[in-house]
């Protein structure tokens, strides 16, 4: 059983791997990614990048990764408004 100070120091290393991967799939001309996910022997870590966020999906090795996905078009559009909120500050 992870704690979750190890669970944030997780995410402080692996959150911003994201970037290399999509960066290097397009190059080869694999088209764009939009997330990512990590397995461990005890945890499972799905990054999604919803530019200029970045969600973190944090559960068990045998979590259901297709429901994840599944309702990512969903939060994308939830999380909307706050992207908009963003891009008016920058």
């Amino acid at each position: 059983m992870c704690d979750m100070m190890s669970v944030i120091s997780l995410l402080s290393r692996s959150g911003h791997l994201l970037a290399t991967p999509t960066f290097q799939a397009v190059k080869l001309d694999l088209g764009s990614s939009t997330s990512m996910t990590c397995f461990y022997s005890n945890l499972c870590l799905v990054h999604v990048n919803f530019h200029p966020i970045l969600v973190t999906f944090v559960g068990s090795s045998d979590i259901n990764v297709g429901s994840i996905h599944s309702i990512l078009p969903v939060l994308k559009t939830q999380l909307e408004f706050v992207r908009s909120v963003h891009k008016d500050d920058a």
